[in-house]
Formats: C-alpha cells, structure tokens, sequence
C-alpha cells in the first residue's frame, strides 16, 4: 500500500443483516420497521462511544467509516472491538449479521446543492465484496485493513490472536470471532465488569447453536451456521463452549424482563 492510500485513506466497516428478503416477505411492516430499528440503535451505539464515525444506511445493509483520514492501527484495534458488541448484541437478538472491514480510498460529500450525501470508494467496493464472498455469520478484515498494523511495534494483531479475538485466515482475509468476550467471562467469571457482555456473547451463541442444528429449511441458510459454529469450535477451548451451554447467566436478561 502506497504512502498516499496510508495518509488519505479511510476505514470501512459494511454491515448486512442475512435473511432480510425473507423476512420483509413473510413478516409484517412493523415487525420488519423493528428489527430495522434494532439494528440501527446497535450501530449507532459504537457511534455514540467514538465520535469519529459516521454511517449510512440503506435497507437491511450499514456502513460505518471513520471520518479521518489517515491510517491509524490504534482505530483499528478500537474498531475491532466495537464491531465485535455490534455484532455479539444483534446475534443475542437473534438477528444474524455479516461483513467486513476495509481500509483505502473513501470520497463521503454532500452533493453540489447540499441536500443528499455522496458516497463511494474503493475501499466500501472492497469491504462489500468480501462481505459477499464469506459463507458464514461474522465479520472479516481485509488485508488492506490489517496488514499495515502487522508492521507495528508491538505488534498487536498477534495478541489479538493468542486472546481469541481473531483468527488470520490463508486466504489473507483476518475473521473476527461473532462472540469475543465469552472466553474472558469464561477466564474470569467472578468479574463483575464483564457482566453485560457475558449475558450477550452466552445468548448469541446459543442462538448460533441452535440455528446450526436445524434441518427442515434451505440448507444454504444452515451452512452459514455450521460454518460459524465450526470457526467457533476452532477459535474456542471445548471447555469454553460447553460453559456457555450450561451456564445460567445466559438466561438473566429474560428473567429481567418478566
């Protein structure tokens, strides 16, 4: 990556929910207007924690970019962790998520006449193809996001990975884990500070569980779901996942509800 595309680039995360077409078919507008809401309030959540991130919307698909130019792998590591509540919290909805994040030429203006946003890159082409290519329910990282903060010092990536946050594919692409503070509540579990994202990260893999155990619909759906659970299964000690199979704190936001 040239000295340029590192000064005046931007991240790109794209975000689409998986199943929407079927949903807006079989269920009706104020069901499909809640779940569209539910996702919205998810993303603009990380927004309201950094400041630096815009977004747009369209439909079942989100995209959030950071604002600054210029790379910048402390971002990245602030991004990975944001993308990772964003998507434990939509899948401990029930609500499946892909995609992936990217880092290179982003052009985000108003038009001439400053009513609508102009939004375009090669950067969001990049992160949209890699969305599309992944047969599973996560988010990955492009090479082009990732691969200038290898040459960091510390290198940090590698951390990432022994704390089972990430995996770096041989495809290149790095795969993001859907539930990444399960191994620390799993690690920790007196911790009290960890408390809100045990209840998630536990009910978002049971839902991954669950979802990969069903044989009566299109089996195209199903293998996004094995996939998952085998990443997970690769990423995560045995131990692990079979805590977040037995443990009762998994079921505390419902009873709080009732």
């Amino acid at each position: 990556m040239d000295d340029k595309i590192l000064r005046d680039g931007q991240f790109v995360l794209f975000l689409d929910l998986l199943g929407f077409r079927d949903i807006v078919q079989t269920q009706p507008p104020w069901k499909v207007y809640k779940l569209i809401n539910t996702a919205l309030n998810a993303c603009n959540a990380i927004r309201l924690l950094d400041s630096s991130l815009g977004m747009v919307h369209f439909s079942d698909s989100f995209v959030i970019y950071g604002s600054t130019a210029g790379y910048d792998d402390y971002f990245l590591k602030r991004l990975i962790v944001l993308t990772g509540s964003v998507t434990t919290g939509l899948l401990a909805r029930n609500m499946p998520v892909r995609g992936s994040i990217a880092f290179g030429d982003l052009t985000v203006h108003k038009d001439y006449n400053g009513m609508f946003d102009v939004f375009f890159g090669k950067a969001l082409l990049e992160a949209l193809d890699a969305e599309k290519r992944d047969d599973w329910i996560g988010v990955t990282i492009c090479p082009s996001a990732w691969k200038p903060a290898s040459d960091k010092d510390p290198p940090w990536l590698p951390k990432m990975q022994e704390q089972r946050r990430l995996i770096v594919r041989e495809d290149g692409m790095v795969a993001l884990n859907p539930v990444p503070n399960l191994i620390c509540q799993f690690w920790q579990k007196q911790d009290r500070n960890y408390r809100g994202e045990l209840v998630s990260d536990i009910q978002a893999y049971r839902f991954l569980k669950k979802e990969s155990e069903v044989d009566d619909r299109d089996k195209r759906v199903t293998s996004k779901y094995r996939a998952t659970m085998d990443f997970l299964h690769t990423i995560l000690p045995p131990e692990c996942l079979q805590w977040a199979e037995s443990s009762s704190d998994g079921n505390e936001r419902g009873r709080k509800k009732q």
